[in-house]
């Protein structure tokens, strides 16, 4: 593995302490990454997440998506990947939306997060952290307000869901460790990762602010990275699911763009009844594609566990259509109980909306969209976050309270970007290109046309938090001058 540390600049004039709610000060010119060419396609379509009108099939001759771009009627090569699907729908009928998703992703012979790089300006997509480490280190401030509120427990955990290459973890480390009052905390940080490859990754990004290596264990016959121990005391842990973390130390925990990547089941309400969208094969000359949506032809379980017991769709009108995540309701749930059982704070980042999404399900391959059926393996697959759902998951759930969403702009200018973008922009001296730089970062993660408002964030609770989190008070939109944040 090739270990690309951040420059000079990313290292030096670490985050001070200033303002009202806790004193700070920003310290890089962070590269922005190319800008992806979807930015524009979230915004368009915002009144389409919970559309009405149908665009979804009701019979095995229609699209359940909007029309591609015409393409070849010669098929695509038959991948590994796409034969094992192609055998599985053969062999036991269509799959649900879930299972192409989770086929498409996680599957050994192919699937996308298997690949190389798929996270960063060289990948499909580019998060928040990868744009500027103001972001990370925001939120380490957030986390910060959080842990004085209850009390500065001495043994912390920073937990984070799907870490990509552990940016995000790296600069809240570093935001945390400027505080006078956390150098003194005992804590560690627990990994929620699968992949052996991206757990060296985020062990390698870790190193470049920490240092050296004094410990380290590895499992199985795949050599997977489970605990490091850096000279400085640190531990990092690495679990494959939630329920595995074994610590009660007090909870900070962060999952940033991690829910719009769990599968969804589709569904469409059509003749009085809810009915579910599968995926079959397209063994059709019309199509280069080797699958395609198909609307089962009588109520499947899915239905009846996820539509009818629930009553939460109950008021859909004739022709809805509506996307449902059940690992994202079981993963809030164990949320709260993380919480419940160790107390702290969790903070949900994502793009999607306070409900339902009707057909947000897409395919992101080279920063553009791509067809979902596609080489499946060979593009990210992600929907639009129901925030409503998530909070729903916690309604039955004692021990914790959901406050939120809120926008991206919203908690980050409540956290103080502006002070911090202002500190970098004077940082950068005379160097009219990094201030440049400087300020499209800033005007990427706050400007309503770019992530400010496409991006939600929902914060969680233990009961015994009093009040509400920073960045959570009000709904409207803390002061952000509109000079700077449209300025390149």
């Amino acid at each position: 593995m090739i270990l690309t540390c951040r420059g000079p600049l990313a290292r030096s004039n670490m985050l001070q302490v200033s303002g009202e709610i806790l004193r700070r000060a920003g310290h890089r010119a962070a590269a922005a990454a190319p800008r992806p060419a979807i930015t524009n396609w979230f915004l368009n379509r915002q009144h389409q997440l919970y559309s009405t009108e149908s665009n979804v099939a009701v019979n095995n001759n229609d699209s359940a998506v909007p029309e591609p771009a015409p393409v070849s009627s010669a098929k695509e090569e038959m991948t590994p990947l796409v034969k094992h699907l192609h055998d599985m729908i053969k062999f036991s009928g269509p799959l649900s939306v879930a299972q192409y998703m989770r086929q498409a992703l996680t599957n050994p012979l192919g699937g996308y997060y298997m690949q190389q790089q798929v996270f960063g300006a060289r990948g499909d997509f580019v998060t928040s952290p990868e744009i500027s480490q103001m972001f990370g280190e925001l939120v380490g401030v957030w986390f910060m307000t959080n842990w004085m509120k209850l009390g500065t427990p001495n043994n912390v955990q920073l937990v984070e869901l799907g870490p990509g290459r552990g940016t995000l973890m790296a600069d809240m480390l570093r935001a945390l460790r400027s505080f006078a009052a956390f150098q003194g905390v005992k804590y560690r940080v627990v990994f929620v990762e699968a992949s052996p490859r991206l757990r060296n990754e985020q062990m390698a990004t870790i190193v470049c602010d920490t240092g050296r290596i004094v410990a380290k264990e590895h499992r199985n016959q795949f050599d997977t990275l489970e605990h490091v121990k850096f000279a400085d005391g640190l531990e990092v842990h690495w679990v494959e699911n939630i329920v595995d973390i074994e610590h009660d130390d007090h909870t900070m925990l962060v999952a940033h763009e991690f829910f719009d990547a769990l599968p969804v089941y589709k569904f469409k309400h059509v003749d009085g009844e809810w009915r579910e969208i599968m995926v079959d094969v397209d063994e059709s000359a019309e199509s280069s594609h080797h699958f395609r949506y198909v609307l089962a032809p009588q109520k499947t379980n899915a239905v009846g566990t996820l539509i009818d017991a629930t009553g939460r769709y109950n008021d859909l009108p004739e022709g809805a259509t509506v996307e449902v995540s059940p690992e994202s309701t079981g993963y809030m749930q164990r949320i709260g109980d993380l919480l419940t059982k160790t107390g702290g704070a969790a903070l949900v980042v994502d793009y999607g909306n306070d409900h339902p999404a009707a057909a947000s399900l897409r395919a992101i391959r080279d920063h553009q969209f791509t067809d979902l059926f596609s080489t499946p393996g060979q593009a990210d697959l992600s929907v639009d976050v129901d925030f409503s759902l998530l909070k729903w998951a916690l309604e039955k759930h004692d021990g914790v309270r959901a406050h939120g969403p809120t926008t991206q702009r919203h908690f980050l200018a409540s956290l103080g970007i502006y002070d911090r973008m202002q500190a970098l922009v004077q940082a950068a001296g005379a160097d009219v290109a990094a201030q440049r730089v400087v300020r499209s970062a800033f005007n990427r993660l706050v400007s309503a046309k770019e992530m400010g408002t496409v991006y939600k964030c929902l914060a969680v609770t233990d009961a015994r938090y009093d009040g509400v989190p920073v960045g959570f008070e009000r709904a409207d939109f803390p002061s952000l001058p509109a000079s700077e944040t449209m300025q390149r």
